[in-house]
């Protein structure tokens, strides 16, 4: 398949509310893990796409690791905002020599947002969470506060990147 149309209509992928993009759910583990008083799944997994249509995901945070693993088109920008830690600036691509990955991961308690690099392009991922996925243990949008402490603690992170992460 060629096309973002063909791959959302052939996945049956679905407007995703909040954070933007395209989604179907691909698997949920029958394994468990203990999560404070809570058994989880192990992993839950989905099929995501950006495209011309939708290309943010807009600032998100999950409790769980987030590894996305590029399945077709890209390249993707990710912005990591990792607490404790500098922020990160990766690219999904296929265009190793040039430093772009083919997985990236966003781990548990950080900030992220995604923005596809080519306006006419899409990108379709497979996003693996660890342990799986919860609504109540992901939080959408930046709040302002985060994104003032964070804007200009590295060359690329403006105030603009900042905002273009924040609307879908």
């Amino acid at each position: 398949m060629s096309t973002a149309r063909e791959w959302i209509d052939a996945l049956g992928l679905q407007p995703l509310p909040g954070e933007s993009g395209w989604w179907a759910p691909l698997s949920t583990s029958e394994a468990t893990v203990e999560v404070g008083e809570r058994r989880l799944p192990a992993y839950s997994a989905i099929h995501y796409l950006l495209d011309a249509a939708r290309p943010v995901n807009v600032w998100h945070r999950l409790e769980p690791d987030d590894t996305h693993v590029l399945v077709a088109g890209g390249p993707v920008e990710y912005v990591i905002l990792p607490e404790g830690r500098p922020a990160r600036r990766e690219v999904l691509g296929r265009d190793v020599a040039a430093g772009q990955k083919t997985t990236v991961t966003a781990p548990a308690g950080a900030w992220k947002g995604l923005r596809l690099l080519d306006p006419d392009g899409f990108a379709l991922m497979t996003t693996v969470v660890t342990p799986g996925w919860t609504e109540d243990r992901v939080r959408i949008g930046l709040p302002p506060g985060e994104a003032a402490r964070w804007a200009g603690t590295a060359p690329w992170l403006t105030e603009a990147l900042i905002e273009r992460l924040g609307r879908a």
